[in-house]
């Protein structure tokens, strides 16, 4: 029985932000979350172990409670954050349109925080001759209208083929667009790749990472736009 439950929180009012398990002597296995390491650089913050001396699944069950009472009381928690527009996200009062380009909110923790999310990047046509675009399969409610025009009995499945129809024609097309030779890789780690195409709001990790990486972020929309095309080319 080694594993303990600890939290980060301001030291300036006692606010926790992040609830963790820990084992042993660790707080986190591998490297630390980057809202965490945000947090640090920007506010005095410290940690205090809740529970220790727990099996794993005690542990688990401590974590969950405080998770759903913290959020219950209007905290904001870096470990419970997800993507605006994919399964499980939060909801914001954002009314989304057809072929409108969304904002890229990162979370609701961001802007609690810091007051400030990132925004999508201009379509440059010279960073697209090697980008990236793998489709989601995870855009959820009304992030879908962004990508209907009309009433489906099963929005989410014609998102999914709609976005299939993009990757199975985006290489060609942007071929012709830019009259070179274009490769559309099916993964941004690559160090080759200089943008990356999303048709959803990425989480805030993949978006700071790329952001070292120098790597240009576009949205489906914009990209679309840029190759005078429609989704509804794509149904």
């Amino acid at each position: 029985m080694s594993y303990f439950v600890f939290e980060y929180f301001l030291k300036s009012n006692n606010e926790p932000f992040y609830v963790g398990r820990g084992y042993m002597d660790s707080y986190f296995k591998g490297d630390k979350p980057v809202l965490v390491s945000k947090m640090e650089r920007n506010f005095e913050v410290d940690t205090r172990i809740i529970s220790s001396g727990l099996d794993y699944d005690t542990s688990k069950e401590i974590q969950e409670k405080l998770l759903i009472e913290y959020s219950s009381k209007g905290y904001k928690l870096a470990n419970v954050q997800t993507p605006y527009g994919s399964k499980g996200a939060y909801h914001i009062s954002y009314e989304f349109e057809y072929m409108v380009t969304p904002p890229m909110v990162l979370t609701d923790f961001d802007l609690h925080y810091f007051g400030e999310y990132d925004t999508w990047d201009k379509v440059d046509g010279s960073y697209l001759v090697k980008t990236s675009y793998n489709p989601n399969t995870r855009i959820m409610g009304d992030y879908t209208n962004v990508y209907l025009n009309e009433k489906y009995s099963t929005t989410t499945q014609k998102v999914s083929e709609i976005e299939a129809n993009v990757s199975n024609n985006l290489q060609q097309m942007l071929s012709n667009k830019l009259d070179t030779k274009v490769r559309v890789y099916k993964s941004h780690s690559s160090k080759s790749v200089q943008s990356v195409i999303f048709s959803h709001t990425p989480g805030y990790e993949t978006i700071s990472k790329l952001r070292q990486e120098g790597k240009k972020i576009y949205h489906l929309v914009d990209v679309l736009k840029y190759l005078n095309k429609d989704i509804k080319d794509f149904y």
